[in-house]
Order: C-alpha cells, then sequence, then structure tokens
C-alpha cells in the first residue's frame, strides 16, 4: 500500500518548491517532475511499455491504489429496431455519456442505423473483462449487421455458453433526437479540400510542424483519434514506396495482431504525408516512443503522447485558421473526411 500523509504535508512541500512521486515514493524538486511522476519514472514508464505510455502509467496507479470501479460502471447494450432486430451491440463504463454520444453529440455509426432504433437494452457487469468477453460473446453469437465483421469470421465465442443477463431498456429524451433530427452538434467530413486548406494556413513553426503531419497521416491511414496518438516509432517503417504503419490499438483488430496501412508518397509535397512526417521527426529529434507529442509555448518537445481530445483541438484550430466553421470540425472529421474522399473517387481503402 502507498504511504499516505496528511494534507499539511503535501502543502509544506509545494511550499518548499518541492513534490512527492507516488511511484518512487519520493520528495523531489517540482522543476524534477513530469505530470504525476518524476522524470525518472516517467522515463522508466516510456521504456517498460511498447504502446500508449498513459495506458501504462493509468493502470499502475489502479493497481498501486487498488482502485476498484463499482458493479454498475461496466456496461454492455444493444439496439434494437421495431422487428426485434439487434442493429449495433457496443459496450462502456459511463453509460449515459455514451447514449449522448451515439444520438447527439458523434453519431459515429450510419444514420440509417440511427433511424431504425426503437428501443435501447443494457445490462450491468461486474469487471472490466466481463464487459469485454460479453460484448464479443454477443456481436458472434447475433451478427448485428452495424458491427464490425472481421470477427464474424472468427468464431471463437460460437461453442461457449455464458450465464444470462438481466437486459433493462434505457429511458432517456436523448433517445428522442433522432425523431426530431435534432442534431446541432453532428460533425462534418474534412475532405481533402478542406485539409488542403489547413496546411496552406500553417506556417514554419515546430508546432505546425507537427500539426501538418498530424492531419495528413490522420487522413492518410483513415484511423480514430485513439489509434491516432497511440502510434508508437516501432510501428513505423519509412520505404522506397512511403511508409507502412501498424497500427496496434485498432477497434477492428480483435485478434491484437496489428493492421498494417500503407501510405504512398504524394504528387504534391507540401501535402505529402510521408514527407511531412520526416520533417517533424527531424525537427523533434523523435527516436523512440510516441509518435505524436506535446509541444509547448518554446518549441520544448513533451515525451508523453497527445491525447485524442487533443487531435480534436487540433482540427478545430486549424479550420478556424483555414476560414472553416471550427464548431463543425472534431477529430473524428479526418477519418470521415478520409472515407468520404475514397468513395467518391471509387477508392476503396480497406476499412
Amino acid at each position: 500500500m502507498p504511504t499516505i500523509f496528511s494534507k499539511d504535508f503535501y502543502e509544506d512541500l509545494k511550499d518548499k518548491g518541492l513534490r512527492y512521486c507516488p511511484n518512487c515514493e519520493m520528495v523531489k524538486d517540482e522543476k524534477m517532475f513530469r505530470e504525476s511522476f518524476c522524470i525518472e519514472c516517467s522515463i522508466e514508464c516510456s521504456k517498460d511499455v511498447d504502446r500508449n505510455r498513459y495506458t501504462f502509467i493509468k493502470e499502475k496507479l489502479a493497481e498501486k491504489y487498488k482502485k476498484k470501479r463499482n458493479a454498475s460502471d461496466y456496461f454492455v447494450y444493444k439496439f434494437v429496431d421495431a422487428n426485434n432486430q439487434i442493429l449495433y451491440i457496443g459496450k462502456t463504463i459511463r453509460l449515459s455519456d455514451r447514449m449522448v454520444q451515439h444520438f447527439k453529440t458523434d453519431r459515429h455509426l450510419a444514420d440509417e442505423c440511427y433511424d431504425h432504433v426503437k428501443h435501447v437494452f443494457y445490462c450491468s457487469l461486474k469487471t472490466n473483462a466481463e464487459m469485454d468477453i460479453y460484448e464479443i460473446y454477443f456481436i458472434d453469437k447475433y451478427r448485428p449487421q452495424y458491427n464490425t465483421k472481421s470477427i464474424y469470421e472468427q468464431d471463437k465465442f460460437s461453442s461457449i455458453i455464458l450465464p444470462k443477463l438481466a437486459w433493462k431498456e434505457y429511458h432517456s429524451e436523448i433517445l428522442n433526437l433522432k425523431e426530431k433530427d435534432a442534431i446541432p452538434n453532428k460533425k462534418v467530413a474534412a475532405v481533402i479540400e478542406d485539409i488542403r486548406m489547413m496546411v496552406d494556413a500553417l506556417g514554419g513553426s515546430l508546432l505546425d510542424i507537427r500539426d501538418r503531419a498530424l492531419i495528413l497521416i490522420g487522413f492518410a491511414v483513415a484511423c480514430h483519434s485513439s489509434e491516432l496518438v497511440a502510434i508508437m516509432m516501432d510501428d513505423i517503417e519509412f520505404t522506397c514506396d512511403g511508409l507502412t504503419i501498424t497500427m496496434y490499438n485498432s477497434k477492428t483488430d480483435y485478434e491484437g495482431q496489428g493492421n498494417k496501412k500503407s501510405i504512398p508518397y504524394g504528387s504534391h509535397p507540401e501535402t505529402c504525408p510521408v514527407r511531412s512526417l520526416q520533417d517533424w521527426l527531424e525537427a523533434a529529434k523523435i527516436t523512440t516512443g510516441p509518435l505524436f507529442r506535446r509541444v509547448n509555448r518554446y518549441e520544448k518537445v513533451g515525451l508523453a503522447a497527445l491525447t485524442g481530445k487533443s487531435v480534436a483541438l487540433i482540427v478545430k484550430k486549424l479550420a478556424k485558421i483555414a476560414g472553416l466553421d471550427e464548431r463543425k470540425y472534431s477529430g473524428r472529421s479526418l477519418r470521415s473526411g478520409s472515407i468520404t474522399t475514397a468513395a467518391s473517387r471509387g477508392v476503396d481503402i480497406g476499412l
């Protein structure tokens, strides 16, 4: 168990310019800290983990402080139409927030899915492992139309019999938005023309170099924001034809083998994702660890990776600079824009 000190202890440390590191349990100068840990512990974390460092730190803290969730914090939910057919199955740890994302803000499923939803049912589980197992089990069993079909071919759970769950119907005014067509926060796709406008608005600072590489790579691989910021240096390989990225955090990669994305050199150097990434890595002097990192106002590159929310803020910022309505854009606009552009040109990007 970690040592627990009084509130006065921490206040005295703060007055003296000191901080307590919960990882090594030592008191050090506050200048020697990066976020929650001291520099030594932060570097050690980055060496031990080969994926997103934030995930490692969160798991380490949860284990150290014996963090526990309530039984009602894990949910599996399903969308059902008027004919009692299951349209979609998902999981979440915050049910109400997830429903807001589905029916009001993000709406990451196809619009026709939400149009046919008549009921939403959910069940509570005790652990994160149970939530993951039941989600995959139900997807494999019912094979909903709007879930990814890559898991259908595995049939890993077809012979497994799990205890039955008690489903409850979710009642909320948020579900009525689909009937009223009231979607005030629906985001638009950042198509290729929008991306070019954003890139043209950038300058030559280190922050601009990073943002250029971020949106061009995000657009090229058509991935989610969380997957984009989880890319590590070990996941990329430059070739004579361009760049290959192995996505280990893809939401459709149930096997954990990684999805390889090949990006060729672009016809125009200023909008080439491969060249832009090379420029960013060279300027930031990044050789290991996360690909996309924070840059402070003094143009100092941090150790920590960006977050999915950071991607959304960057896209909004660039949209505003380019003269677009930043309220209509989010981190998801890169993925949806890439899919929309590919579809308009008759290109299959393999999603």
